[in-house]
């Protein structure tokens, strides 16, 4: 370590001297290329730099006892089982998330197929709605066809009686009327022939009053009884 450091230390002070002698000997040229000079400079000093950082990494590397290796190899190993640990939970999750996916689509086809046998069955009970309303409306139809066939029936047998019952009421009217012209003529005739009785027995007996009153008496009885009829 000291000897790098030493040999270092004396390289940069000889760089340093010949800078100084080339400066000198450049003074005139100096002036003119001096924004060179300083670019070269700190290029230079950039790698100087970088060379000792590089030459104390390894130093520092080989120092290193071998329990700083060790926990070196440690932390490596800690750090790859990390990463697979890492590794491990990241394809757990993923089958997760996969496993939840497959769970998600089979929910949403269940709840798919039985809205599909919801609306066919709701389909199907309303077609079933309608055949049994339309049965009756028809079961309907036929009973009023039907009320209406019975009113009719029965309007016409009301009026086939009503004029069954006029008709006889006329026959009835045309009997009585017939009776009682029977019974007009009847009477008619009967105080016709008691009239003409009475003027037959009136004329044969004139001679004798017994008999003439007998016959008037029999007229008027006969004409008493043709009232009677007549009244009746």
């Amino acid at each position: 370590m000291l000897r790098s450091l030493l040999q270092q230390k004396e390289g940069g002070r000889q760089q340093q001297g010949s800078r100084s002698s080339s400066s000198s000997s450049s003074s005139s040229t100096a002036a003119a290329a001096a924004p060179q000079q300083q670019l070269q400079q700190q290029q230079q000093q950039q790698q100087q730099q970088q060379q000792q950082q590089r030459q104390q990494q390894l130093q520092q590397q080989q120092q290193q006892p071998p329990q700083q290796k060790q926990q070196q190899q440690k932390q490596k190993q800690q750090q790859q089982q990390q990463q697979q640990q890492q590794q491990q939970q990241q394809q757990q999750q993923q089958q997760q998330q996969q496993q939840t996916m497959q769970q998600l689509r089979r929910i949403r086809d269940q709840v798919e197929a039985a809205a599909r046998h919801k609306q066919r069955s709701d389909t199907s009970s309303a077609a079933a709605a309608a055949a049994a309303a339309a049965a009756a409306a028809a079961e309907a139809a036929v009973a009023a066809a039907v009320a209406a066939a019975v009113a009719a029936a029965a309007a016409a047998a009301v009026v086939a009686a009503a004029a069954a019952v006029a008709a006889a009421a006329a026959a009835a009217v045309a009997a009585a009327a017939a009776a009682a012209a029977a019974v007009v003529v009847g009477v008619v005739a009967a105080a016709t022939a008691a009239a003409a009785a009475a003027e037959f027995v009136a004329a044969d007996h004139d001679d004798d009053p017994a008999a003439a009153a007998a016959a008037a008496a029999a007229a008027a009885a006969a004409a008493a009884a043709a009232a009677a009829a007549a009244t009746f």
